[in-house]
Formats: C-alpha cells, structure tokens, sequence
C-alpha cells in the first residue's frame, strides 16, 4: 500500500490510498483518506497496516480502514498519534498526552500505549506503561525529525523511545528506552547512548537480536551530525561510533561535516538487517549504507537521492529483499528495489490509476 498526495482543481490537497500488486510499478486508487486546504501542515502522513484488511494512516491525528482501503473514517484520539504498529492481529498505538495548552515543542508529554486485537475497532490501554516513558517536542507537526517511537520485533516484544535528554534523569547524550517481551506486562528501563547532545533518534532492530540507533543533531544547511550506536542485548550496553573521535569541538565537527557522508543531509530512518548492516535515508540525503556497524557509511551505488531531493523509506522484508523511496531527480519520485541485500538495485517508476 502507499499514499499519494494530490492537489484537485479546486485547489484542495488530498491523501488518497492506494495499492499495488506488482513490486510498485502500478499503483491503483482506492480511497480518499483526508483533505484540507493547501498550505497547511497535514493531519496524518504515516501508514501502516495488519495482515487483514484493516489499514492506519496517522501522525498526528488517526484515520482508520477495515475494508482494506477503500474507506477512510477519521478516529478522534485524545492525545497526538506518535506510533501504530501491527504484529500479526495484534496492533499497538503510541500517543503522548501533551497538556492541555501547552506550548508546541516545549516541555515533555507522557506517553500512552494502546493495544488492539481486532485490527483496531477497539483499544484497551497496556497491561502497564513504560514506567517514566516521556517525549519532548511531540506536539502536532513539531515532532523531531527522524524520531522513532515504538518499535515492535514481534507480537509480544516492543521497545518504546523517548526523544534524547527528555526522559527522567536522562542527559542531552542518550535517550530513554524501554522494553517489553511479555505484551507490556512488565517493561525494563535503559538508554540508548548518543554520545553527543541530540535532538533525535532512530531505532531498528535486525533478525540476529541486535538494535542499532542513530542519534541525531539539529541540522542546517543539508548538514547534521550524527553517531551510530549497536546493542546486541536488547539495549543494556552499546558500542557508539561518533562522527568525532574526540571532543566536539568546532573544528572537528567543520572537519567531519565536509568529509562523511553520514553527516550529509538528515536523519530520517534506518532499517537494520544485522549488527554491522544498516541502511539510512533522509531529506537531502542519498541512501547510505554502513556495514561495519556504524564505523564507516557510504553511499550506495547507484546513487538513490541526494542534496536537494533525498530519500524517504527503507524497508528490508529479509536479509536479501529490500525497498527503497525516495526522489529521481529527473523524474520524480521512485522505488528502488534490491534482492541480494543492496549489492545492486533496479529502479522503478510508479504510476496512479
């Protein structure tokens, strides 16, 4: 499935779903999920569905569909939809509870966690909450970029993440994480190491049990520090590979911002498929690839994205098989796929009917 934004000749912008059934060349229309006026920040941009009918659009508002597309119903949501994750017919959503007007972007927000065994008819909060779980700069259209949330590796183990520095006695230099293998019965507290005061951060886990995050600075200019951090045991120890060897002084991060590829453009997701081999997109940045666990990234051959155009979705099915979103810079929007684990790749222009 996809989404598609449009513009009707009364000037009106529309998110219309859609789906293919040939890798991505052919696209066909089901229904309108949302419109609004143009020019304003959208009420939902992320997709996701079960291995039913039932499909999410959200972030920050819901829209719900059980008859695999064809209908969207907006669901009202007391808090700000971070997250909606399915795992076989369980579906679990992510929301923070900003107060009441407080002010976008500042202060932290609690978050609650739902879960769904009816491909979401019905909600019924977690067993229990990830104790202190808290995210910052979570207000509607003011979300970090390349923030995960909640990250599902099965029907019964989940992590959650906060936003660096926002969790209860956290630092600017690691972020909270908390962790699941029960459904959300009982939940364990740790952090994931930065190394360095960010913004954001991005979580994968692989198939061999080993997470891999990537922290983020505030960006500018097409530039933006990051690290790579790699936990092989479920987020209690981490080995951090910054862009700086040493302190972050201003002519080390001049030095590395005009030198390494992992520092052009921004964070925007990654998708591991073991401890060294993760691959990362981002506005204004081609897809990268590191595998040697986040000592060395490099861009991938042939270029996908780059300065003024980017990447947007990576998603690996397995070690081999994988998929790519992001911008031909001649013509528009484009897939790329790879099935020997992004040795080589094809390209594939999708068409709307």
């Amino acid at each position: 499935y996809g989404l598609f934004d449009r513009q009707s000749p009364d000037g009106v912008c529309e998110t219309v779903a859609a789906k293919t059934t040939d890798g991505g060349a052919h696209f066909t229309r089901l229904g309108m999920v949302d419109s609004q006026s143009c020019g304003v920040s959208e009420n939902a941009s992320m997709l996701s569905f079960d291995n039913h009918s039932d499909g999410f659009v959200y972030g920050p508002k819901l829209f719900v569909t059980h008859d695999g597309g064809v209908t969207w119903t907006p669901r009202a949501q007391p808090g700000t939809v971070l997250s909606v994750e399915a795992s076989g017919d369980s579906v679990w959503m992510l929301e923070a509870d900003c107060p009441v007007g407080a002010n976008p972007g500042v202060g932290v927000c609690p978050f609650r966690l739902l879960e769904s065994s009816d491909g979401g008819h019905s909600w019924k909060p977690s067993p229990t909450e990830p104790p202190g779980a808290v995210g910052s700069g979570v207000e509607p259209f003011v979300s970090p970029q390349g923030q995960s949330w909640l990250l599902r590796v099965s029907a019964s183990s989940a992590y959650v993440v906060s936003t660096p520095g926002s969790s209860p006695g956290g630092s600017p230099a690691s972020a909270g994480l908390w962790f699941t293998a029960d459904s959300g019965s009982t939940w364990t507290t740790e952090a994931i190491s930065c190394g360095f005061p960010a913004l954001s951060v991005s979580l994968s886990a692989a198939s061999d049990k080993s997470v891999t995050a990537v922290c983020a600075s505030p960006g500018g200019a097409g530039l933006q520090v990051k690290s790579t951090s790699v936990s092989q045991d479920s987020g209690r120890t981490w080995v951090t590979h910054n862009v700086c060897p040493g302190p972050f002084t201003s002519q080390c991060i001049n030095s590395v911002l005009a030198s390494n590829p992992l520092a052009l453009g921004y964070l925007g997701s990654i998708d591991s498929i073991s401890a060294t081999t993760t691959f990362l997109v981002g506005d204004r940045s081609q897809l990268l690839v590191t595998r040697d666990g986040g000592k060395i990234w490099q861009g991938v051959n042939p270029r996908i994205g780059g300065t003024g155009a980017g990447t947007d979705q990576v998603i690996f099915f397995d070690s081999h098989d994988g998929i790519v979103l992001g911008t031909d810079s001649n013509i528009g929007p484009a897939l790329w796929t790879t099935t020997d684990g992004g040795a080589t790749w094809s390209e594939i222009v999708p068409t709307i009917s």
